[in-house]
This record gives C-alpha cells, structure tokens and sequence, in this order.
C-alpha cells in the first residue's frame, strides 16, 4: 500500500495549497491523537477555515475530516504555537525536485520546512535560516549537515523565494543513452561478482523499470510503468533484455516527459485511487466503505491487474485526503472487526472444549459398556484363562517364569494361552486378555460358511496369493477385538459388573458436566462481550467528516414556530456584522430595557408582516441573554422595523459598536417568561444542499488583506505613537464618501498632521531672551520721560552693550539662570508631546471606531434563506437521507415540532452538566430497528448524535445557568420529620 507522497505528487500538492492556503492565517497548532508524527495545523480568514494534516515524511493535505487531538500539546508543538500562532502564511514553495516543502509566514520572519524523504523532519527557522525547533534531531553523517537548534540549513536560499521560477530545461534521452545506462549497470553487476569471494555469487541485474527510473528520478515510477507498458515494454523484465533494442525504452520516457509536464501546469489535477477487493467484506453486516480496499493514489491512471478498480476524484489534495482519511476509517472499522472476531473465537473455543469433555465421558461409558458385554460373553474363556493363571501361581512359580510358560504356550497355539496379554500385572492380582466381541464371532461364521463354498481351482493358487486373505483376516481380529483387565480374586460376570459400575458413575458425572458446561458457557460469553466493550470504548473516536456550518451558527440564533430565522449577535463586533451584512430594512428588530439584553433580528425576506408569537419568541430570546434571566424577572421586550434604525448619531458621526438610534417609539410586546430549550434540527440533503454559496466566497477573495490585519491587529497602533499618523478628515460621514472601508486604514497622507504644526511654533530658549534684552534697551534709550530704576537699566545696558551672545550665555550658565530655563522649555515640550499624544490617541480610538463600524459596510451577503429552511427539519422521515444534525437553543414554543428536545429554566446547573444529562436522556430513549413507528427514536438518530462533541453543543446554548427539566422527572420529596422527633 502506498503511504508517503511522491516527488510527482509534491509539486503538484504545493500548486493547490498555494491557491488554497496562501494569506490565510495559522490559528493553532495541534498534535494527533493516533500518531505522535502527525500533526494538525489549523488555517483560518474570516468565514472560512482550512486543516492542514501533516505526516513527517510521509504525506501532508487538507483535510474535510475531524482528527482527534490530545488536550496537551508537546513541546515542539508549544514551541510552535509560540512563534507561528496567528501568523499569515505569505509562501508555500517546493525546494526545486526535492520532497521538501517550504512554508513562509509573515513575509520571511519565519519558514517552515517539511522534508518527505528519509525519515522525514519538520523544521522551524527563523529569517536568517537558523534553526529554531525541530522534530529530530539530525548528527552530521557524510554529505548530510547537522540538525540542531542555532544550527543553519542549508537546503535552500533566498533564490528559493523569487517571484520569477526558473522552469527546468527540460532533457531529451536517446536510445544510445538508455544502451549506456544498462552497460553501466551491467559492469556493475560483473564487479560485483568479481569482488566477492567465498561462496559462488550471481549477478543481480535491475529491471528495466527500476534501471530507467534511478536515472529520471523525477518522473514516478508507476507513470514510467506505464509507459514502458504502452510500447510493449514489460516493466519487470531484466534491464540486460533491452541491451540491443532501447528505442522503445527511450520512447516511453519521452511519453512520460510529456505527461509529467501536463500534470504540473495543469489548473486542475484529477486523482486516482487503486481499489483492491476486500476478502473480509461481509454485506450483511458491513458498510458499502469496506467492500473496496484502497491501495494507491496517482494523478494519472496507472496499471491495473484483473482485481484491481480505479475510482476518480476531482482535485489531488482531495484525492490524497480521501485516501488516507478512508484508510484510517477502515482501519478502525477492521479493528473492531477483529475483536469481535476474537469474541466469537474464544466462545467458540471454550464451547469446543465443553463439547469435547463431554464426549469423553461418552466415549468412555460405551468403552466401559462394551468391556462388560465382552466379558459375560466371553465368560467361559476368561475363567480359563483365570484358572490356567491361578494353577501357576499355586505352585509359586516365579512370575517371569509363568510368562515365559505363556510365551511358550502361544507359540505352540494354545488357545487359553493367546488371550492372555504379556506383561502380566500380577503385583495388583490382574490379568489383562484380548477377547473377541460378539460382532467378531458373528463374522467368523460368516467367513467360514463362505469357505466351504470355494471352489477346488483355489488350491492352485500361488502361496503369496493364498497368504494375502489370512493376513486381512488377522486384521480384522485384531480389529474386532478388545483388551479387558480381569481381577483374578472375581469371577468373570463380577469383572463385568465393575465396568458396569463404572459406566453408571460416567452417566452421572456427564450430566454434571453438561449442567456446569452451559452455566460456564455463558459466564464466559457475558465477560468477553463485558471486555469487548470495554475495549471498544478505548478504541480512539471514528474520523468523521468536517461540518460545513452555516453562516448563522457563529452567532446565537434559532428559528421559529413559522420557520423565520432569528439572529443575535454573541458580542457587539457581531451585532454590527449582523446589522451590516445581513439585515434588511424589511426585517425586524427586538431587544429590551434591561441591563444584558442582546439585539435580535428577526430576518423577513418575504416582506410578510411577522406574527406576534415569532415576535415574543424573539423577545424571550433578549432577555435570556440578560440579567433577567438570573434574577427570573417577567419582563416586556419591544420591536421595531430595522429601517427605523441607525448607526448614525444626529451629526452624520457613526455611532460606537452594538449602539443604534431609533427614529420611532418602540413596540412593546407583552410580559413573557423564560421558559427556553435545548433540541437538534436534522440537515437533510435537498437537490441544492451541495451548492455552495459563492457570493461569500467571491467576497472573501476580494477582501483586502489589509483591512483584515487592521482589524485584527488594532494593538500593532500603540507600538507606533512616535510614528506620523494619515490625518482624518473631522467628519465621519465626509471619509466614507472619500474612501472605502477596504482602503482607508492603509492610505497615509503626504501632509502632516496639524499637531506636528505645534512643533515648529516651540519657543527657542536663546532667541526669546535675546529679542527681549534689545527690546529694553531700545525703549530706555528713546523714551525721554525718566522712571524709577530706569537709570539703572540704562547702566545695566551700557554695561552689557558690548557683551557678545557667547559671553552672555556663559555668564548666565554661571548664575544658574539658563538651567532654570531650559528646566522650563523642557516642561513645555513634555506637555505638548502629551497632549500630542493624547490627540493621536482620541484620533487612533475614533479611526478604530470608523473601521469597526464601516469594517461590514457594503458587504451585503447574498443568502438564500429559503434553500437552508429547507433544508433543516425538526423530524426525520424513513425517505430522509440525513446529512447531520445541528443543535440548537430557543425558546420552548419554538420547538414544539422537534422530537429530540428538552425544556429548560433559569437555575444553578452549569452549562457542561446540563449537556450530559440532556445527552443521557436522549441516548436511553427506546428505538425502533425498522423506523416505522415515530413515537419512538431511530437508531440513526442516535448515531448521529452519538458523534456530536460536547464542543459542538455548548456554544449553541447562550445562558449562564439553567435547570433541565426531563419528562418523567419528579423532584424529590421532602421528608417530614415526625412531630416531637429529635434533630440529629
């Protein structure tokens, strides 16, 4: 089976992540439950998420298939986290035809690289190539460096990341080339011979597949196979064969050529998985997925043997995701195949055993029965045989010498004496003899009636012809008798009663047997049907495909009694996206006056007028969300039209996130309780469920990159302070006419902000106190009136007139004074740089704002509301081919048609809890097998919830505490303590 990718299937692989994983960002990093050299890289852009498994060495696609991940990372992967964790990936390249793949985030600060060769490695380096982590540690060896951390790898350079690839020129092989390389290969060989010494040694020449293949490495294998096979070249054949006619050889590589370049500029590649038949398959009780055994995967249709099936998949990552996906699927499918496999083998062994037992016990009761008939009818030959016995041992003959006496007997013909079996057992008084059954005598008088009828012709025959039929007639005496211990102190009809005996006990101990046998039998299939269980609940969880959620489940939402859809946003960043994307003026708006309350829109695309239970559905859903649900306050919500509201204050200024005004009085509805639920809506698939929606898609690619990191990074602004902002016009309304919400972050104006004016009005300490200085002076001189003190200055100034500028600052610098000064200067600029400051902060907290609130303006998705009504149904029905089941948390009313429901209350149970024992009612609730009665559950139904996780569920309920309220479930009563009882 194929597991690790090709260099063929690289370059191909690295084209299709780069259309589809280029300026996403790597939201985390995660190991692999199944394999501690896989590991899952999560991608992620506004409304699209993307998996990445990767297999050091072995493979690395997208993936559409959930993989279980432990809940503590390791350390190469925490380091991982640390330096790659929401960062954009800017690259992907191949390292020329190498099986390593370069991954670029953040336009160079840091490369991942991914090596599929050897034992493969995945390295993290930083911007100068030095290595960071590393998954394996690599000791210099040879031509290969060394892999350590501080280490530089010098795989590839910067060359490796221009814009402009240099496509390889491309090598034409000739048939002379081909004769060459067999000669080579050929001398290689005799060499080898030659070299060796001892034992005789025979030349091992390489097919010509292999031969051709370790000159083209590039091209794959199986493309040159089949190749070779189109010009009548069989690929296994020895490379010596096509010494003296290479032509086709040579021809089959320049086909190969041509393919090879057509599948690496392809736009679209079309996989192709090699199926064999499984021999395990059993329809009665497996799945369709398990008849095919999938063995390789190829971007071209390769050779097929007789057995051997192709199936075609749009896409090769899709393909290759497919492959292993399935392969890991039916690993665990065989797995659990195998254990009960194991069950059924040692129940049927213990069975077996039992069985054999008692068969036994059988066996030996018609043993012991036979014995006893053979004696009473053989009774008169074992009392001779006792009494010929009993005469010797009279004498006090020794033993030894009464069985030599008995040899000797039988070899004369004695009768008496050929029943008796040596040795003898004569130390317990017991004889053993081999008496003829009555079966036995019956065919004696059967042979010899025959023998009297023989012809006179028969005594002609030759000796070696008339000896065959004595020698079949001594088998079949020997076969026909038995051997019987006879007790030489009992007669032989007491012998017989002993064996009797002993058949009667073996009828009694039989019937013990097969009472404990059936008791056993059971304990035993009870405790490997009990560890059979056990292990299947250690078996790690089965791959199930990725859920492709709808647009709506990142908010809270729910869909009402008369199938409108509900929204409200979890945060007010939400709130906005809602108002902005998805909101019409048609549509409806309902919240209420209390503290926590959320924003719910109830959608309408038909323009119909809204039902005043939708309307109290959507009010319910408010309030659970606010204070109101944990002080169980019964309060009012109101409505309004959503085309009578705004984010626009009265000055045209866009109004903060989750912040409206309304132009109408609001509509109250009357008081409603909270009384909320916990169900599952069934997906079931519809002639348009697999269209995808486009528009969103088509918005996504067209989305500025830029718009994203302002929006994500907000903080990047406060690292910047010092760094000249764009001015921003003072109106709102007059930048959104100017610029788009795409664009305005990222343009700078090329004229400076008006704080950076304050700058160049600074007072100058010097130039200040010199103007002042000439200004007196010139005053005393021309003024005619005399002041106090005026003569004073006049001396002052005479005295100083001749003073230069250099003078007079040293003189000041002695005094003391041009400190204080420049004490003083230096607290204006303080002040102003904070009030600068403080003005650039109110400008980045008013431009954020602007984002924030025009970030989803414009961008008016197209859904088709009526398609996902469609497709979502409360119940099932036997025709449904149920796709998935979506959990989902509403008011009571709003469920009334679903089967799998719970009512919930305001309480003091933790979300968490509440789940499981929601979960545990529906998973004890009775089912019926052949779906045909709906008051009870199905067993599809249960399977599908089975592998919902508990992570799926939670965020679907947006209340703090709650108390679930199950069918059948009484509270406690409370005791009564008697009266005049003591408390304890």
């Amino acid at each position: 089976m194929k597991q690790r990718v090709t260099a063929l299937d690289l370059q191909i692989l690295t084209k299709e992540l780069q259309d589809e994983l280029i300026d996403y960002r790597l939201s985390n990093i995660y190991n692999i439950t199944t394999s501690n050299r896989q590991y899952l890289l999560k991608f992620a852009v506004p409304d699209s998420k993307k998996n990445l498994v990767l297999d050091s060495g072995f493979k690395a696609h997208i993936t559409d298939f959930t993989r279980p991940t432990p809940q503590t990372p390791t350390s190469f992967v925490t380091k991982l986290r640390k330096h790659l964790k929401t960062r954009r990936l800017s690259s992907i390249k191949q390292i020329g035809i190498d099986r390593a793949v370069v991954l670029t985030f953040s336009d160079g600060a840091f490369h991942l690289v991914l090596e599929f060769f050897s034992a493969g490695n995945i390295v993290l380096l930083d911007d100068q190539r030095r290595i960071m982590a590393l998954q394996r540690l690599v000791e210099e060896k040879g031509s290969n460096d060394r892999y350590a951390v501080g280490e530089t790898y010098n795989l590839f350079d910067d060359t490796l990341f221009d814009e402009s690839d240099e496509i390889p020129e491309e090598k034409t092989y000739t048939a002379d080339d081909v004769k060459q390389w067999i000669t080579e290969k050929k001398s290689q060989a005799l060499e080898t011979i030659a070299s060796s010494t001892g034992k005789k040694s025979k030349a091992k020449l390489l097919s010509i597949q292999k031969a051709v293949y370790q000159k083209v490495p590039y091209l794959s294998a199986e493309l040159l196979a089949k190749m070779l096979d189109k010009h009548g070249v069989n690929p296994s054949a020895s490379s010596v064969d096509y010494e003296d006619n290479a032509e086709p050889v040579a021809a089959a590589i320049a086909d190969a050529q041509k393919e090879f370049e057509n599948l690496i500029h392809s736009d679209k590649v079309t996989g192709y998985i090699l199926t064999k038949p499984n021999p395990l398959y059993d329809p009665s009780k497996d799945e369709e997925d398990l008849k095919l055994l999938y063995d390789q995967f190829h971007p071209f249709a390769p050779l097929l043997k007789p057995d051997e099936s192709l199936i075609e998949v749009e896409g090769y990552n899709k393909t290759i995701d497919k492959f292993f996906s399935t392969i890991e699927s039916s690993k665990y499918a065989l797995r659990i195949q195998n254990q009960e496999n194991q069950a059924k083998t040692k129940i049927e062994k213990a069975r077996n055993e039992k069985h054999l037992q008692v068969q036994r016990l059988i066996d030996v009761q018609e043993v012991n029965k036979l014995k006893g008939e053979t004696i009473i009818f053989n009774a008169h030959h074992v009392e001779s045989a006792k009494a010929a016995v009993q005469a010797l041992l009279d004498q006090s003959m020794d033993w030894k010498t009464i069985e030599k006496l008995i040899k000797l007997e039988q070899s004369k013909g004695n009768e008496v004496a050929k029943l008796i079996n040596l040795p003898l057992n004569l130390k317990q008084n017991k004889i053993s003899l081999n008496l003829l059954t009555e079966e036995a005598y019956e065919d004696e008088e059967e042979q010899s009636e025959s023998s009297d009828s023989d012809s006179s012709s028969d005594s002609d025959d030759s000796d070696d012809e008339a000896s065959f039929p004595k020698q079949k007639k001594k088998q079949e005496k020997v076969k026909n008798s038995i051997n019987v211990t006879i007790d030489l102190g009992l007669s032989a009809y007491a012998n017989a009663s002993e064996y009797f005996t002993v058949k009667k006990n073996t009828v009694e101990k039989q019937k013990k047997v097969e009472q404990s046998a059936t008791k056993a039998l059971k304990n035993i299939e009870h405790k490997i049907e009990k560890d059979l269980k056990k292990n299947l609940k250690q078996e790690t969880e089965v791959l199930r495909k990725l859920r492709n959620p709808y647009f709506f489940e990142k908010f809270n939402w729910f869909i009402s009694n008369e199938n409108y859809l509900i929204l409200s946003g979890k945060d007010d960043s939400q709130t906005d996206m809602i108002y902005h994307r998805y909101v019409t003026p048609d549509d409806i708006y309902v919240s209420a006056d209390v503290d926590g309350a959320s924003h719910v829109f109830i959608k309408n695309p038909n323009k119909g007028e809204v039902s005043p239970s939708t309307l109290t559905q959507a009010g319910i859903m408010a309030l659970a969300t606010s204070k109101a649900w944990e002080n169980k306050m019964v309060t009012s919500p109101w409505w309004c039209y959503a085309s009578d509201m705004t984010k626009s204050d009265i000055d045209g200024k866009i109004l903060k996130a989750g912040t409206f005004r309304f132009f109408k009085e609001k509509n109250f509805l009357p008081p409603a309780q909270m009384v909320m639920g916990f169900g599952f809506l069934w997906k079931i698939k519809t002639e348009k469920n697999q269209k995808e929606l486009e528009q969103q898609l088509e918005d996504l690619e067209n989305l500025d990159i830029n718009d994203i990191d302002g929006a994500e990074n907000a903080e990047d602004d406060t690292e910047k302070d010092a760094e000249p902002e764009s001015a921003e016009p003072a109106n709102v309304s007059e930048a959104k006419e100017e610029t788009t919400p795409e664009t305005a972050p990222a343009e700078k104006s090329e004229e400076p902000e008006a704080p950076a004016e304050v700058d160049e009005t600074t007072p100058q300490g010097d130039d200040d106190d010199n103007t002042d200085t000439m200004s007196t002076f010139s005053k005393a001189t021309d003024s005619a009136k005399q002041v106090r003190g005026k003569k004073g200055k006049k001396k002052k100034a005479q005295k100083y007139a001749d003073q230069d500028e250099e003078e007079r600052r040293l003189r000041m610098e002695a005094l003391g004074t041009l400190k204080q000064q420049a004490k003083k200067e230096d607290d204006m600029k303080k002040q102003q740089i904070q009030k600068i400051n403080h003005l650039k902060k109110i400008e980045r907290k008013k431009r954020q704002e602007e984002m924030t609130a025009n970030k989803y303006a414009g961008k008016k998705e197209v859904i088709d509301y009526e398609e996902i009504l469609n497709e979502l149904t409360p119940t099932i029905t036997k025709e449904d081919e149920v796709l998935e089941a979506i959990p989902v948390f509403a008011p009571w009313n709003a469920l009334n048609k679903c089967r799998y429901r719970v009512k919930v209350q305001p309480g003091n149970t933790k979300k968490g809890k509440a789940l499981q024992e929601m979960m545990h009612y529906f998973s004890i609730r009775p089912t019926d097998a052949t779906e045909h009665d709906r008051t009870f559950d199905w067993p599809r139904e249960h399977e599908i919830l089975k592998g919902i996780k508990d992570t799926e569920m939670l965020p679907a309920i947006y209340v703090g505490k709650l108390k679930v309220l199950l069918p059948g479930k009484a509270a406690a009563p409370k005791r009564v303590q008697a009266r005049g009882s003591k408390k304890k």
